[in-house]
């Protein structure tokens, strides 16, 4: 290959109009210009430096007056006003009947509500039931949930490691 093909293979719809470099992170801007996010970030926040109210995309100069979603990728922080705060209406939750805007986070496109629903990790019983399949109970104290707990001291016993086996639980 030579570079006159390496250029026309590039789509030019795909170019950050700030970096002219291929967009990998693509951040649409109402006005229907694409950026590269790590890009109009920064713009934004030399703008946002001045206007602390508004920001202008960087090609038309069309006015808006909210954040850009906060993209969770390297080299970008959560800035007040910049990218947290009442944001643009670009992405959409991906949570059922949720009508939010939202962020792109490693996980998917959450709003801040589901995003913190999304990080409490709830951790399951340690028992194995008579089935021999592990309960799918929420645990309410260290180890076990309700149905289990009251048995605890007689199901449990350590190891060489000092990690606690469960043993099965006949209810």
């Amino acid at each position: 290959m030579n570079l006159k093909t390496d250029i026309t293979n590039i789509n030019l719809d795909k170019l950050c109009l700030i970096s002219k470099e291929p967009i990998i992170n693509e951040i649409c801007l109402p006005c229907n210009h694409s950026y590269e996010y790590e890009y109009l970030y920064e713009e934004i926040k030399q703008q946002k430096n001045r206007h602390k109210i508004y920001f202008k995309c960087p090609y038309c100069r069309s006015i808006y007056n909210s954040c850009i979603p906060y993209y969770e990728i390297d080299n970008v922080d959560k800035l007040k006003n910049i990218n947290i705060g009442p944001i643009l209406n670009l992405l959409n939750c991906s949570q059922n009947n949720c009508k939010n805007p939202a962020n792109q986070f490693k996980n998917g496109l959450f709003c801040w509500k589901h995003y913190t629903k999304s990080m409490i990790v709830v951790e399951s019983c340690k028992a194995i039931c008579l089935n021999g399949k592990p309960c799918k109970n929420k645990r309410k104290n260290d180890i076990y949930c309700n149905v289990h707990k009251i048995k605890e001291p007689q199901n449990e016993t350590l190891n060489k490691n000092d990690q606690i086996e469960t043993k099965i639980i006949k209810l």
